[in-house]
């Protein structure tokens, strides 16, 4: 018998609108993307900032949101395997666009599941005790980095700094802010009654303002690979649109 919990600061959980920690993991990126962005403004530079998001770009987009990147990209923007020379060529443009308009500097957060759509020879191979790639160790903003500098002074003639940065550990060891603290003691609540209800085979989730719902486990796994489904971004959700909403024009 057993009542299950979902926890995960992706956010990418099936059956749960918001996991506890995700809110949290969000805040504390979102400080550490303001001061990154003030010492861009204070020299002229970039930071490419990769954040975490193995499979979902919820903490990179609204983080970015956040942050006030000019740019957000995560693995539901794609479709097929990620170019990095194309990406660096795309942000060496917005760059070099941005100029022309006055914004000599800026952010550009990543995701790090980027790393997962990369050619298979290229893609990162360690794995943790979990069977998970270190996506980390792809140093994909670093790469991406170097490349688009290189392309912005082969087009302008001109150096520009773009610093790469890895946002991942520090969003993971934050104090919970209030929001995740009531979530977190609303599922463990819900938990215990769905005990005392003897409704088991299911997961305690949350629906309008904390109101308790039990998700029974056949909803939450995929029938073909037996595997807890995944909850992507919605190319058609609000908060896409969002985050394309306010990065600068693509073009």
């Amino acid at each position: 018998p057993t009542i299950h919990i979902p926890k995960t600061i992706d956010n990418d959980y099936y059956g749960i609108p918001w996991t506890f920690g995700y809110w949290t993991a969000v805040d504390a990126a979102q400080k550490a993307l303001l001061n990154l962005k003030a010492d861009a403004d204070s020299t002229n530079a970039y930071f490419l900032v990769e954040l975490m998001g193995r499979k979902a770009g919820w903490i990179t987009y609204a983080a970015g949101v956040a942050g006030e990147a000019c740019a957000i990209l995560a693995a539901e923007d794609l479709d097929g395997d990620l170019d990095p020379d194309a990406l660096a060529s795309r942000f060496a443009d917005l760059i070099i666009r941005r100029e022309r308009a006055g914004r000599t500097a800026g952010l550009i957060c990543i995701a790090e599941g980027l790393a997962d759509r990369l050619a298979e020879s290229h893609r990162p191979r360690e794995v943790d005790a979990h069977g998970n790639v270190y996506f980390g160790r792809a140093e994909l903003c670093r790469s991406l980095a170097e490349k688009t500098s290189a392309l912005y002074e082969e087009r302008t003639g001109r150096a520009k700094k773009v610093n790469p940065k890895q946002i991942g550990y520090e969003t993971r060891t934050a104090p919970p802010v209030s929001f995740d603290v009531v979530l977190g003691s609303m599922l463990g609540h819900g938990a215990f009654r769905l005990y005392l209800e003897g409704r088991f085979g299911s997961m305690v989730s949350v629906e309008d303002q904390f109101q308790i719902r039990a998700v029974p486990f056949a909803d939450l796994v995929d029938p073909e690979t037996l595997h807890t489904k995944v909850r992507l971004v919605d190319r058609e959700s609000d908060l896409f649109r969002l985050k394309d909403a306010l990065s600068y024009p693509a073009g």
